[in-house]
């Protein structure tokens, strides 16, 4: 069974492995970003924001994995743009919140 998904997947299938677990991360944190969104950013952008970029992590997640397995590198593209414009909101709110307030959040910033 693991087999056949394996010899399913597109050549280079290591990369398209590696792939296909880092677009589920980003389909995961956009979930849990939905479900429970982090209490120290939603109470600063307000509720919609938060909904904004959770959903385009999850929708960028979710088009860029199927994309990969897919081998649709059209739809992988997509996915880069909607998660990396979900990863820009955050990465903006996150450096605009670390100047107000005591202790830094450049480590966060420098995560993402």
């Amino acid at each position: 069974m693991l087999r056949r998904i394996w010899l399913m997947l597109h050549e280079p299938r290591a990369v398209t492995a590696t792939m296909i677990v880092a677009w589920s991360v980003c389909t995961g944190i956009g979930l849990a970003a939905l479900v429970m969104p982090p209490a120290s950013l939603a109470h600063h952008i307000g509720p919609l924001l938060t909904v904004i970029w959770a959903a385009l992590l999850l929708a960028g997640g979710t088009l860029g994995g199927a994309g990969c397995a897919a081998g649709w590198w059209w739809a992988e593209r997509s996915g880069i743009l909607l998660a990396g414009t979900g990863l820009a909101v955050y990465l903006t709110v996150v450096l605009a919140l670390d100047y107000p307030q005591p202790g830094s959040r450049l480590v966060q910033a420098g995560i993402v």
